[in-house]
């Protein structure tokens, strides 16, 4: 849509309205344009050399939502930076395991099997990990309530067999295929009932991936900006300030009061109008086994990002255990009769 990426600029970064949608510095203000110096050997050299002196802790076993984690969680297309606690589809308190392993119709070669979550004061950080053979991996982020796309059926990018309900209505989506050294990333347009547009890597969000030949378990890992997530949102940009913050400045993104995000993922085919025989977490009802059939999403995870609502990202948190899975509201004969029919299928 022409203009629009000016206006998505501002709104991503909270600059003034003013702003000329080719203004340079709109791009140098782009805060992930510093990360790959400080992915740079020097900088993972300096940290291991830290670590082994004894200045830094070693990382922990369980992890939790921090002001600033980026030098944690590297993304270069390996899980292992992820703690327990930012896993979504390990066991939930309750016991139930929202994921199912190997579950897909179309074999264990094309299957979704996790997504880790968690975030800092500026950035959201997300894994997606499973097998492709043929198929794509697709996330959704849904971030503002009753607005976003309700099918993938018209849409002019990724066009797929796949409906959405009124509850969930995503206006991010993340897709993974095989070979590329990147997740895309694009957004929909409020207003607009089928328009996506592709964002641009390293300048509105950072992705490496390892679904590549040879590879055993491959991840997909981005960081997303939260003005990259809220850029089109009615509620109003997010604004990154210095605030002062634990005795010292720090730049700090204020976020829509009492955010919410609702996160899918799921398998589709590689072709225009395919469907898909996976998602996670598990799908109420199952997935078809035949391509050309609907897929109708009806699960997802709800994570409440500022339940203060004081506009800050929540720290201290485990996504795990604040995950709230939609299929738990289900009546327990729904989802038995779903367990059914996949065991069916």
């Amino acid at each position: 849509m022409p203009g629009w990426d000016g206006r998505f600029r501002r709104r991503c970064w909270g600059l003034p309205p003013w702003a000329a949608s080719d203004d340079p510095a709109l791009t140098l203000a782009t805060p992930t344009a510093t990360l790959p110096g400080m992915r740079s050997g020097r900088f993972r050299s300096l940290v291991r050399l830290l670590m082994v002196s004894g200045l830094v802790n070693a990382l922990p076993s369980h992890a939790k939502t921090d002001p600033d984690i980026l030098g944690r969680i590297q993304i270069d297309g390996l899980a292992g930076d992820f703690q327990p606690d930012e896993s979504l589809f390990d066991a939930s308190p309750s016991g139930r395991l929202h994921e199912s392993k190997e579950d897909s119709q179309w074999g264990a070669e094309d299957d979704i099997r996790q997504i880790r979550l968690t975030w800092d004061r500026r950035y959201l950080y997300l894994s997606v990990e499973g097998s492709l053979t043929h198929g794509r991996l697709i996330v959704l982020i849904d971030v503002e309530p009753y607005e976003g796309l309700v099918t993938l059926n018209n849409t002019n990018q990724w066009r797929r067999h796949v409906n959405f309900t009124s509850e969930f209505m995503p206006d991010l989506v993340i897709s993974t295929t095989p070979g590329e050294a990147a997740s895309r990333v694009y957004a929909h347009l409020d207003g607009s009932s089928a328009q996506l547009v592709q964002l641009q890597r390293n300048a509105w969000f950072f992705s490496e991936s390892s679904f590549q030949a040879g590879v055993e378990e491959p991840v997909s890992e981005l960081l997303i900006p939260w003005g990259t997530l809220f850029a089109d949102d009615a509620r109003g940009p997010v604004v990154m300030r210095d605030t002062l913050m634990d005795g010292r400045y720090q730049r700090v993104a204020f976020l829509p009061p009492g955010v919410v995000l609702k996160v899918v993922g799921f398998v589709t085919g590689p072709e225009t109008m395919d469907s898909g025989p996976d998602v996670a977490p598990n799908n109420i009802l199952g997935c078809p086994a035949v391509a050309a059939e609907v897929l109708q999403v009806d699960n997802w995870v709800e994570l409440a990002i500022d339940v203060d609502a004081d506009r800050l990202p929540d720290m201290g948190v485990s996504t795990t255990e604040r995950g709230v899975y939609h299929d738990d509201s289900v009546p327990v004969m729904l989802r038995s009769w779903g367990a059914i029919k996949r065991a069916w299928k």
